[in-house]
């Protein structure tokens, strides 16, 4: 009979270097994604979604 036995030792630095890394890269993601939101927002033409109560302007 064989007994299987798992450690984790929290202090190996290759541990704290990969989730230093990948906190960079998930604010960097996350700043890419409001970048693109806010250009997206400011660059939009409401007037174009605007239409008349009456129907829309045929002339």
């Amino acid at each position: 009979m064989s007994t299987l036995r798992a450690e984790v030792r929290y202090s190996d630095p290759n541990t704290r270097g990969f989730a230093g890394w990948a906190g960079i890269v998930a604010g960097g993601a996350m700043a890419v994604t409001l970048l693109i939101g806010a250009l997206a927002w400011f660059t939009r033409n409401p007037a174009t979604a605007r239409t008349s109560s009456n129907g829309p302007d045929w002339s």
